[in-house]
């Protein structure tokens, strides 16, 4: 193989985050066309939202268009994770490229933000998920959507599901949603639990975690550090007590160190990562542990239950308050079902019952069940 060129990064080609910093032109798409078109730079802070700094920007670029001889800043541009921005992003997008902007993303979290799969128009939809399980993903659906609960939080058309790349067939008064099967590991059987469901003890949320590592390495004994993270789902202060706990047991059972992912920011080799929910974008591990204290019903937390249940391309494992012991008997029973069935067997709901799901599910709802 020839090359012939090589990569002129800054110059002809970026990789970088939506917003970027101030000492750095090149860190982030908005950073760089504040210097490109000369535009004033806005931190990020809690009075200053990324929506706000683009309609900004929008604003400004436009009137320098207006005025005639304008430069675009790119070419093309790719946008991952798309579901994750504003409106006034793509605006911004738009106006500053010349030819084509590709955007990618996880229309199933559109859900979270109230809006239907249905309403989005896209060239390609990617069905098939190569990194989760299927079985994994279909349990992780169900729970972000409440589908497992009395009352549910979602309820998706069939044109939604066949969307989310379900196969789609009505039983009367019942559905099943299948996945095409995904032939990931030659030696995983096909009856392999994907998901654990786990009580623990709030006081010893620590001792619970490693008990789950040392399960993962009776399991698997070539598993090392690097192929385990621990996410804390709760968006509560006592997370950061809990990540200090697990911390200081995996330091005395295992002579390991924790990388708390909401400090550091990244990655750190041969360290156990914990994080928060909001620091594992990108992400995938073999093994996931998930803590959660009980299920609530608002929008983020549904969407991060969701997200991080399917970080793990073996198996992830949910650790839920044994306070909440209902919960895990029905889920687990849950999870059993489509195990054995590779499919979600669902009960439709009724008119009335559909009514309620379109108009109760709000962000300030508190826990369920």
């Amino acid at each position: 193989m020839k090359v012939s060129q090589q990569i002129e990064w800054n110059e002809r080609l970026w990789c970088a985050n939506a917003w970027g910093r101030y000492g750095d032109e090149n860190s982030g798409f908005y950073r760089y066309l504040c210097q490109f078109y000369d535009l004033v730079y806005y931190r990020y802070n809690k009075f200053t939202s990324f929506d706000s700094v683009c309609r900004n920007a929008v604003n400004e670029i436009k009137q320098l268009k207006s005025k005639g001889d304008f430069k675009f800043a790119f070419d093309y541009m790719l946008v991952d994770e798309c579901q994750d921005f504003p409106e006034s992003f793509f605006d911004l997008c738009e106006l500053v490229v010349k030819k084509q902007v590709y955007m990618a993303g996880d229309i199933f979290q559109s859900i979270f933000e109230e809006h239907k799969i249905s309403d989005y128009t896209a060239d390609y939809f990617l069905t098939k998920c190569y990194r989760t399980d299927p079985k994994t993903l279909m349990f992780a659906h169900a729970m972000g959507l409440g589908l497992f609960e009395h009352n549910k939080l979602r309820w998706l058309k069939q044109v939604d599901w066949e969307a989310c790349g379900y196969t789609y067939a009505d039983q009367g008064n019942f559905i099943e949603l299948s996945r095409e099967p995904v032939v990931r590991f030659q030696d995983i059987d096909n009856q392999y639990k994907s998901v654990e469901i786990t009580p623990f003890e709030i006081e010893q949320v620590g001792k619970s975690v490693c008990g789950i590592i040392k399960k993962i390495q009776e399991d698997n004994e070539d598993v090392t550090v690097n192929d385990i993270c621990v996410i804390l789902l709760d968006d509560e202060e006592y997370i950061y007590s809990w990540a200090d706990l697990i911390e200081s047991w995996i330091s005395v059972e295992f002579k390991w160190e924790a990388n708390k992912a909401y400090i550091s920011k990244h990655t750190i080799r041969d360290t156990l990562l914990i994080s928060n929910r909001n620091n594992v974008k990108g992400l995938e591990y073999p093994f996931v542990i998930c803590v959660t204290k009980g299920f609530v019903a608002n929008v983020q937390y549904r969407n991060s239950l969701y997200t991080m249940l399917t970080r793990s391309f073996l198996k992830s494992y949910l650790l839920i308050s044994n306070k909440k012991l209902k919960n895990i008997e029905v889920l687990s029973q849950n999870y059993d079902a489509i195990n054995k069935t590779h499919k979600l067997i669902l009960k439709k709901p009724s008119e009335d019952e559909l009514a309620k799901i379109e108009t109760s599910f709000n962000p300030h709802c508190s826990s369920l069940w």
